[in-house]
């Protein structure tokens, strides 16, 4: 519950709060701040209106990563913790941090859906399967996560097959090897294999590209579902080698089956005690999804267990024989972290869902909200910008703009959608029935992680053109603009020893504060993510509530 007006913190007295709005806030993901031109896009592109309201309007820098924002030291952010932390005015603990925190002291292998899972196995006979991202940046998972759980199945008896997707966007682009060759080591001379090796494009698909996320389930599950047999390669090595033989980096690495394994072991059966029985298709095991971040597995999860998949989709090729195919069945699945609550899941570990957000607040007094963004970003300006909260608060409208559809790399086409998501907004600013605009600009980030210098300027050039007409329709509403990013990337994009790079930054993050009516004021130096909230209540005069840690940014001028 949100703390009544007195229980909560009180605007600075001495700053004269623009009150009622509307206020918008544009998120520029990907953009930090770096002092140095060469290798950053940030620098080298043509931005006149990102230079013009710095040259105008108050502005500062922002910290984005590390404890600032729920992280580890040194830890880059993302744009899921960067906008919880947006939305929340404080950081959080990080799942991955409670995660880590179990396995060094020795609990990990109490969890109970890990028990639950692996008691199920040993009473059965079954194998189960580990399914994630092999990659140790901690975006999405972590590699000693899988490790513990594989050692833990070990010792409990339990035949492991995993199945690896690749990174190559939070990770340099060709060092897939590295990662398979060290878990190749962990589970030498044990009832461990590696039964399949995927590019987190195929495997981790968020867009609504089914066709993708079917490629990986294809290779894992079996091949009566499709009709056709999945690549088959050797050994890792050939399989790694012979995709970058033909130009693959790790990214987009066809999904393919390793060895001798030919799919998951299963048959029909059927519930009786339904009132009417239906057969089904499932695997004689269970699955473990390792990833502690859950948007970019929904997709993958959702065909393994025939839960959120769209009745056509189901329809076309989650059958055989005119039976369903639900991969893992109620109760044989389960994910080290919390996902989509439509997912039939155990799950390990909860992240809680907060109260007193921005949003949550705002719904309060009556503050009418819209959110708009590419498909590509939208759980980061929902869900995660509410705290957990998947359904918009009251007055909230929400708005999902289709990302590119077809292309292979965001870098082939860098504007993908802004300019649609720009105009949306802009319409919602002219309309005059929402207050409070929150608008993401998903393409500088999104392209900067293909590690493409020259495609990276295009689409910061093609934000700031968008920039420009968002800038004039605010100032055209009387309404604050206020200009962030969730966490930095295209301020640099090369590496120490010059090979591209396409991962987040430590950087700082730029904040500006536009407001034609607001000019005496000056903005404090030392801010985090998690005073954009407090700044935002102050600016509609509202007071902020206890649980938000960050206070407002706005200073007045002495």
């Amino acid at each position: 519950m949100s703390e009544s007006p007195q229980d909560a913190k009180s605007p600075s007295a001495t700053v004269d709060a623009v009150a009622n709005g509307p206020v918008v806030l544009c998120i520029i993901d990907g953009v930090g701040e770096r002092a140095e031109a060469r290798h950053n896009a940030v620098k080298l592109a043509n931005t006149p209106h990102l230079d013009k309201l710095r040259a105008t309007f108050p502005s500062t820098t922002l910290l984005a990563s590390g404890p600032a924002v729920g992280l580890r030291p040194g830890e880059a952010g993302c744009g899921d913790v960067g906008h919880r932390v947006l939305g929340a005015g404080r950081p959080q603990v990080s799942l991955r941090q409670c995660i880590d925190k179990d396995m060094l002291n020795g609990r990990f292998d109490f969890n109970d859906m890990v028990q639950h899972l692996l008691t199920l196995c040993d009473y059965n006979n079954y194998k189960i399967h580990m399914y994630g991202l092999l990659s140790d940046a901690g975006v999405h998972a972590h590699v000693e996560h899988l490790y513990a759980l594989i050692d833990v199945a070990v010792f409990r008896g339990v035949p492991v097959v995993v199945h690896a997707f690749v990174d190559g966007r939070d990770t340099s682009s060709q060092c897939a090897l590295d990662y398979l060759r060290a878990l190749d080591e962990h589970i030498h001379g044990k009832d461990v294999i590696i039964g399949t090796i995927a590019g987190r494009f195929y495997a981790m698909d968020r867009d609504r590209h089914w066709d993708r996320s079917y490629e990986a389930f294809h290779a894992m599950v079996r091949n009566k579902t499709t009709g056709g047999d999945a690549r088959q390669a050797d050994t890792i090595y050939d399989a790694i080698s012979h995709c970058y033989e033909q130009g693959y980096v790790d990214e987009f690495i066809p999904p393919v089956r390793i060895g001798d394994y030919r799919g998951m072991q299963g048959d029909f059966m059927c519930d009786f005690s339904e009132p009417e029985p239906i057969w089904r298709w499932h695997a004689e095991a269970a699955g473990l999804c390792f990833n502690y971040r859950a948007d970019r597995m929904r997709q993958l999860n959702a065909l393994l267990t025939r839960s959120d998949v769209p009745e056509e989709i189901a329809n076309d090729i989650l059958m055989d024989r005119n039976k369903p195919v639900q991969v893992f069945q109620d109760g044989h699945f389960g994910t080290l972290a919390q996902g989509h609550s439509a997912l039939s899941a155990k799950v390990g570990y909860r992240r809680e869902r907060l109260a007193d957000t921005l949003g949550e607040v705002l719904a309060k007094h009556g503050i009418r909200q819209f959110r708009c963004s590419e498909s590509e970003r939208f759980a980061h300006i929902t869900t995660a910008f509410s705290g957990g909260h998947e359904q918009p608060f009251e007055g909230e409208v929400r708005r999902s703009i289709a990302s590119p559809r077809f292309v292979e790399s965001f870098a082939d086409k860098p504007q993908m959608s802004v300019a649609k998501v720009a105009a949306a907004a802009c319409e919602a600013l002219a309309s005059g029935d929402r207050q409070f605009i929150v608008v993401n600009f998903a393409n500088v980030d999104l392209v900067a992680h293909s590690g493409q210098l020259d495609a990276t300027i295009s689409a910061l050039e093609a934000a700031d053109e968008q920039l420009g007409k968002l800038s004039a329709a605010a100032q055209a509403a009387g309404a604050s603009l206020i200009v962030t990013s969730s966490h930095g990337n295209s301020e640099s994009m090369r590496t120490e020893i010059s090979e591209p790079d396409s991962t987040h930054t430590t950087n700082p993050v730029p904040f500006i504060y536009c407001h034609f009516n607001d000019s005496e004021v000056r903005l404090r130096n030392d801010g985090t993510l998690a005073d954009v909230a407090p700044t935002v209540l102050e600016l509609f005069g509202l007071p902020v509530p206890e649980a938000m840690s960050g206070r407002s940014l706005r200073e007045p001028n002495s």
